[in-house]
This record gives structure tokens, C-alpha cells and sequence, in this order.
């Protein structure tokens, strides 16, 4: 909505502010000055954790996103997006659209998985979602680090004879343990932000149950007409992988052993209820609500 496309260069997008408030009158879609250097700084962070993980390093792919500058004003700031090369034949889709209806019948989903797996779509959004829990799942146990990249933030990248690979961008509003990263080698981000940042875990479970797994995961899966097994088996997956890590527990019992799912209450905060009543201090990660977990087995 506030991203151009450089003529003649598609893999440059400028990131521009916009007047107007979207999932709560608090929640502006301008471009505070903070958010471009912490997310030029979140960037490196990921970047620096790929570099120590072979098994997603080439799979998951960040943009530039280092060149900005502002005005010191929310509606005064830009900041240049740079794509990483992909094969000419690649195909970009944001997962937002996945579920969009395509051209000739049928969604974006399965048209994608005509050109590319045969038809297949269950076989697509299996590789999609082992990708994508293979990688939140390793920042979470692994790091401390959870992501608040939701469909719009997140793009498959399809190109003949490759696997699956995913595009993540726009990470400022990720949230980091500092001392969790320490642990891990890593220098923690000096965040001008410090909601960035926290030592509780069951906030990093938050943010990995309302956009990792409703938004990123379930809302696709549910979207294609599949039911929650393929969801709840590649999370397990995920989770085996760092079956002897405390956060790894701390995750299967706030997922798949949990009763219920925490859920997000952003027109509350943005909207509804001022702040000094909802103590919120960030519209964003805003949790009032709970709902039965569609991971469960059924009895």
C-alpha cells in the first residue's frame, strides 16, 4: 500500500509513509525515524543467524533494507529496499495473496502449485510450511528471536527445478531476549527501541503464536481447505529438531500441548480503549484474548 516500485528496477521498492491508520486508529501507517535504523540493525541480525545455519542459509532470503533517511518526522522518512537476485524464471508471491482468487478459477495457491509441483497443492504448502517453521522455530528455541512477519511481510520464491525458498522483509517489529542472543555468541542489536527487546519468553510466544502460527501458517492452511494435521505435524517437526532445548518445551506447551491459543486485541488497543486503561505499549503486541486450540487432536 506504501511501496513503489523503482522504474525499470523491479527488485528496488522505496518504503513510503502514508496518512491513514489501518487495524486501529493508533496504528499509523507512517514511518516513525526509529523504525529505519532498528530495522536496518534487525536485518543484520538475521543475517548474521543465517550465516549459522546451513540448512537456511540460501533458503531464506532478506532484502537490503540498510539505505533510508528521514526528516525527523514520522511522515518525512524513506527507505530503499533492495531484493536479492533470484533466477529469471522466479516467481515473487507474497503469502497475503495466496489465497486470492487467480484469473482463470481457482486461488493464487493453486495456480502456483500448477506451474510449479504438478498440481500439488498439498505437496507446496507442505514445503511452505517446513521452511517456514524450520526457520521461526530455530530463532525462537535456538536465539530468543521471534518475528512479527506476517503475510505481508513474507513471499514465497518458486523458479524451475529449485526448492522452495523464503523472502522476509520489513523485521522491525521483531522481538529479541538480549541475553538469550549472548548465549547463543551473538551480539545483541543496540535497538533505539526497547520494546524490541525482553526476557520473557512467554512474550516471544506470543509473537510466534499470533503471526508464526494464525497468521503465517493456519490462515494458509485453513484458506486451501486443508485441515490443522499438516500444520500440527511440521510444527512438531520443528520442534523435535530442538527437543532438548528448554525454549523448545516452553513453545510445545504453549502450542501443541496448549488448550488454548493466545490471540491479538489490536482494535482494542489501537482503537477502542485508550491506553492508560489497557496498559499496552505496543498496539501491535496487544494479547486480550484467547481461543481453543485448532492444533488438538480431536478426541
Amino acid at each position: 500500500m506504501r511501496t513503489v516500485v523503482v522504474s525499470g528496477e523491479p527488485g528496488t521498492h522505496v518504503k513510503l509513509p502514508l496518512p491513514t491508520s489501518t487495524l486501529g486508529a493508533r496504528n499509523r501507517r507512517s514511518i516513525k525515524p526509529g523504525t529505519l535504523r532498528d530495522g536496518a540493525l534487525a536485518q543484520r541480525l538475521l543475517a548474521r543467524i543465517l550465516d549459522r545455519e546451513p540448512a537456511l542459509r540460501g533458503r531464506v532470503l532478506l532484502p537490503d533494507e540498510s539505505t533510508y533517511g528521514h526528516a525527523g518526522d514520522e511522515y518525512l522518512g524513506w527507505m530503499v529496499r533492495r531484493y536479492p537476485e533470484v533466477p529469471a524464471d522466479a516467481e515473487v508471491v507474497t503469502v497475503a495473496a495466496l489465497a486470492a482468487p487467480a484469473p482463470y478459477g481457482g486461488t493464487v495457491l493453486t495456480d502456483l502449485a500448477v506451474r510449479h509441483r504438478g498440481g500439488d497443492v498439498a505437496a507446496l504448502l507442505d514445503e511452505y510450511l517446513r521452511l517456514l517453521l524450520d526457520w521461526n522455530v530455530t530463532l525462537f528455541a535456538r536465539y530468543g528471536v521471534a518475528l512479527e512477519a506476517h503475510q505481508q511481510n513474507l513471499a514465497i520464491v518458486l523458479s524451475r527445478g529449485e526448492p522452495l525458498r523464503l523472502l522476509v522483509r520489513d523485521n522491525d517489529g521483531l522481538l529479541a531476549d538480549p541475553g538469550r542472543l549472548r548465549a547463543a555468541g551473538l551480539d545483541a542489536p543496540a535497538f533505539g527501541d526497547a520494546r524490541m527487546c525482553t526476557q520473557d519468553p512467554h512474550a516471544l510466544a506470543d509473537v510466534f503464536v499470533t503471526i508464526t502460527l494464525h497468521l503465517a501458517a493456519a490462515a494458509v492452511v485453513f484458506a486451501a481447505g486443508l485441515g490443522p494435521a499438516v500444520l500440527r505435524d511440521r510444527l512438531a517437526e520443528a520442534l523435535d529438531a530442538h527437543g532438548g532445548e528448554p525454549a523448545a518445551r516452553l513453545l510445545r506447551a504453549r502450542t501443541l500441548d496448549a488448550a488454548r491459543l493466545v490471540g491479538k486485541s489490536m482494535v482494542t488497543a489501537g482503537t477502542l480503549v485508550p491506553k492508560e486503561r489497557t496498559g499496552a505499549r505496543d498496539v501491535n503486541k496487544f494479547y486480550g484474548i484467547t481461543g481453543p486450540n485448532y492444533l488438538r487432536r480431536s478426541s
